[in-house]
């Protein structure tokens, strides 16, 4: 999964009020919808014009 800089800028700047949500498997009868509050925080990453997330990661940090 990929964030643009901008969208990961407002992820940094809003922090708590920031939520990302993530939908895998899509094109199935069985969407996985993941949502993360505060995804600077709780997200490690690699940035260079933009961030890229290992589907892991989200998958550890989503809420219940």
């Amino acid at each position: 999964m990929e964030l643009t800089e901008n969208e990961w800028v407002a992820a940094c700047n809003l922090r708590e009020r920031y939520w990302l949500y993530v939908v895998f498997n899509c094109a199935t009868p069985h969407p996985r919808l993941l949502r993360i509050q505060d995804p600077f925080g709780k997200l490690i990453v690699k940035t260079k014009t933009s961030v890229v997330i290992d589907a892991q990661e989200i998958f550890q940090a989503a809420e219940n």
